[in-house]
């Protein structure tokens, strides 16, 4: 909680408002309150922890008026939970996209290579051993999409940041965690990939 003085209002006032100055500067008496500012902890920046703060500030007879944007508040939360919704579904959509494709590369891999792959369980090589080769290429394809996602996701905050709100950037360890999902990912892809086309040669 920061109190903003009368004093300090004012000279808010001439430094974020200065086609007002020279009215503000002819004014006898200043006319701007005094004022408490609240800023919500990071993890109770909700619509309803607001709303019930200024409901509570309201109840105080010092208090005259809460403001707080009510209709923005709602509204970016709106615009948040329709983010989320849209992140799953096209975060769905392009980890099928990703299957396929590495379905695809594998099962090429394996069909390109299928002679050697012969060869190899002719000697008596076990399924691990010929899998794992591609479960390797699965990893890291995984590992380079989710580092391509966390590039692009960064390039959208800095933009987004520096030309129109400031917003936070997500924790490193979620970062950390979309990078390794990715990699856990393509390598089940992999090998499901693998069990399926190994039985085709």
């Amino acid at each position: 909680v920061d109190v903003v003085t009368k004093s300090e209002a004012l000279e808010r006032a001439y430094s974020e408002l200065p086609e007002f100055s020279e009215i503000l500067s002819d004014l006898a008496v200043n006319p701007l309150p005094a004022s408490l500012e609240i800023q919500l902890r990071p993890g109770n920046r909700t619509a309803e922890t607001a709303d019930r703060i200024a409901e509570q500030a309201g109840l105080y007879p010092a208090v005259e008026e809460v403001q707080y944007g009510q209709e923005w508040v709602v509204k970016l939360f709106t615009l948040r939970r329709m983010g989320v919704v849209t992140t799953t579904v096209l975060g769905t959509a392009f980890a099928v996209v990703a299957a396929l494709i590495i379905g695809t590369a594998v099962r090429i891999a394996i069909f390109a290579r299928r002679e050697e792959i012969k060869i190899m369980q002719l000697v008596g090589a076990r399924d691990g051993f010929i899998h794992r080769p591609f479960l390797l290429e699965g990893g890291i394809t995984g590992a380079i999409g989710g580092a391509l996602a966390l590039a692009l996701t960064y390039t959208t905050f800095w933009s987004v940041f520096n030309y129109l709100f400031t917003i936070s950037w997500i924790p490193w360890e979620w970062a950390g965690i979309g990078v390794s999902a990715g990699i856990v990912f393509g390598v089940f892809a992999s090998g499901y990939a693998v069990r399926k086309h190994l039985r085709e040669i």
